[in-house]
């Protein structure tokens, strides 16, 4: 899933943040790396340590190759930086971080890179001219990402943070201008249901076998690797208990729920402003010490098992990864249209990867909507069949 933070200033970002894990090591960082069509514009392709000087740059609105302003909006108060961020289901942090399945953590890397590219094909700019007032599709960013494995609570907790420069360039006017993030932010969904799409289908390929994780009524809302129990994936989720209580109290005070930035802005508030000093080893000890003997054995098991079952299914992908495109969108468009006859494209693609995650060709799912009944208006579809009874009722002048 995806969730997003402005960041205002961001001056130490680099520094105490993302190139170090969520906790303080010496001597340990995480390497940053580029991603977006943006980048490729300004030919970033080097690691981002921290002082990196293209981040920097970026920051105060300057092209990082001529140093030159690179967008009209200058402010002292600008969005300097907007932080994606994609973290992976409980069960895959564990047995990639806790129990060392490093397999785990590339299948990670690949589905976020994919999901994000989907993401990032939803980036604008203001389009306000004298035949033009609104936004204006420019399907590129200035990404740099960075993978942590722990949470501030030295949970194993996989994420990758996409900090987007607030720039993209606008091929209509032919410059840099500030990103629009509105339709990225509609468009979260179907980014985290790519994302968890790819990442169940690495599981299966990886010799793992998985589960549908549901919510209090039922429905969907991801999956998680089949033998990490519940207790376990609990038991590790320490900073969602944390942001639990702060939300609970939310609602005792205002009688109602938090809005998405109210609830960043609880986890903001209730996150420990100063990070743990321990090195890496030590928080994966730390870790296995929260695991009985019983299920430190069963997990060690789990992955063996995985490790076995990857090597039969490579010959026979096909039965592993059973296609279910139509049949997903079938159900997506019967459930979506009973409310409304016009939805975002990206809306029923969220809801049919949901209903099959981990047994779907994105590519294949989007050719299936292409030929399906339904009218393309846009980044639009409509109900062929409800729009025209909707027509049929409009008075005719």
């Amino acid at each position: 899933m995806f969730t997003l933070a402005k960041i205002k200033d961001g001056g130490t970002y680099l520094e105490n943040h993302l190139s170090a894990n969520d906790y303080y090591a010496e001597g340990e960082k995480v390497i940053g790396r580029w991603q977006g069509k943006g980048v490729e514009r300004l030919g970033l392709t080097a690691e981002i340590h921290a002082g990196d000087a293209a981040f920097a740059a970026l920051r105060e609105n300057r092209h990082p190759v001529t140093g030159d302003k690179l967008t009209p909006r200058d402010g002292a108060n600008r969005i300097r930086f907007l932080d994606f961020q994609c973290s992976a289901q409980k069960s895959v942090s564990v047995m990639a971080v806790t129990l060392g399945d490093e397999r785990l953590l590339a299948a990670h890397d690949r589905a976020a890179a994919t999901a994000f590219a989907e993401l990032e094909k939803f980036a604008a700019c203001q389009a306000n001219t004298v035949t033009e007032r609104g936004m204006r599709n420019t399907s590129n960013v200035i990404a740099a990402k960075f993978r942590h494995t722990a949470s501030r609570a030295l949970d194993p907790q996989v994420h990758t943070h996409f900090v987007l420069a607030n720039a993209t360039w606008d091929e209509s006017s032919g410059g840099w201008r500030a990103l629009t993030e509105y339709e990225m932010v509609l468009a979260v969904r179907y980014a985290g249901k790519v994302y968890q799409n790819e990442l169940a289908r690495s599981c299966l390929a990886l010799g793992y076998d998985i589960e549908p994780a549901r919510d209090e009524r039922g429905s969907i809302t991801g999956f998680e690797i089949a033998g990490v129990s519940k207790d376990v994936r609990e038991r590790f989720s320490k900073r969602r208990a944390e942001v639990e209580v702060g939300i609970g109290e939310f609602k005792q005070r205002h009688g109602r729920e938090p809005s998405t930035a109210e609830i960043h802005a609880i986890t903001v508030e209730t996150r420990s402003a100063k990070l743990a000093e321990i090195t890496t080893p030590a928080v994966l000890q730390r870790q296995r010490e929260q695991l009985t003997p019983m299920e430190l054995e069963a997990l060690t098991a789990l992955r063996h098992q995985a490790e076995i079952q990857a090597g039969e299914r490579v010959d026979e992908p096909e039965r592993t990864l059973l296609s279910k495109e139509r049949d997903s969108l079938h159900a997506s468009i019967g459930h979506l249209f009973e409310r409304q006859s016009v939805l975002p494209t990206h809306q029923i693609l969220a809801e049919a990867l949901n209903q099959n995650l981990g047994r779907l060709d994105p590519a294949k799912l989007q050719g299936e909507l292409t030929q399906s009944k339904l009218c393309r208006l846009r980044q639009r579809h409509a109900n062929r069949e409800q729009s025209r009874v909707e027509d049929h009722g409009k008075p005719r002048v």
